[in-house]
């Protein structure tokens, strides 16, 4: 099976002729697709490596993640993530970098492969995404690193101390989880256990009211809007066969 990306929306496809004619549609948009091949495997078999290395080339700070949900369902961005110690991914990771002479920020996501258990690479971001914001939970503030060593400062490694928690993208994780349901990849007692503290959330903080409004919202809208748009659509309904 294939996979053709287009702005990070995923189009498969599996005979080579069916994959040349969605190329054919999808190039007429953008030239820069990217056709990779799928990695085989569960959600929660995803990781993502964090690292900052300075411009003398040396590693000074890492972590790596574990994915639980994405949206879509396989392909996208996650939703749940908590941070893990896997010594071979990080060292491939570390390895790819240095030989590169890399420096910066960088994020790669990778994947255990079901079909053969090795680990391997879907796609290498050379900045500070949104996968970087569980970093500082885990003591490794990747910006503030970055930033110490651009302005000259020699920084020491930086290891990652704490490991117990999970990062929630609460409005997100609201579109995700009923993909799952349907899909029999999530019980309810799952779903429960992800939300088990200790838990972070990157869009809920009841000390900045806007943020935390505006999830809210989203959430009740989420939760109640269908719902609701259902109700006044068979009482409009109802209101015109009497009239």
């Amino acid at each position: 099976m294939n996979l053709g990306q287009v702005r990070n929306f995923p189009v498969s496809s599996n005979p080579p002729r069916e994959l040349e004619e969605k190329y054919r549609v999808v190039a007429e948009i953008t030239p820069e697709a990217v056709v990779q091949e799928v990695i085989a495997g569960p959600d929660d078999a995803k990781l993502v490596y964090l690292s900052c290395y300075s411009r003398d080339r040396r590693r000074i700070a890492r972590g790596m993640l574990r994915e639980f949900r994405s949206n879509p369902i396989y392909f996208g961005n996650p939703s749940i993530v908590e941070p893990v110690e896997d010594p071979e991914t990080d060292a491939v990771c570390n390895q790819f970098l240095q030989h590169m002479g890399y420096w910066g920020l960088c994020e790669i996501e990778l994947k255990r492969d079901s079909r053969d258990g090795r680990v391997k690479m879907i796609e290498t971001n050379p900045r500070y995404t949104g996968m970087s914001n569980p970093a500082p939970y885990m003591g490794v503030d990747l910006g503030w690193l970055h930033y110490l060593d651009l302005i000259g400062q020699r920084v020491e490694m930086v290891n990652p101390d704490a490991r117990n928690f999970r990062h929630v993208v609460l409005a997100w994780d609201a579109l995700t989880v009923g993909s799952y349901f349907r899909a029999g990849l999530l019980t309810w007692r799952d779903f429960i256990r992800s939300y088990r503290p200790p838990v972070v959330f990157f869009d809920l903080d009841l000390r900045d009211w806007r943020v935390a409004a505006g999830t809210l919202f989203t959430l009740v809208y989420l939760i109640f809007g269908r719902p609701v748009r259902r109700f006044f659509s068979r009482l409009s309904s109802w209101y015109k066969m009497r009239v």
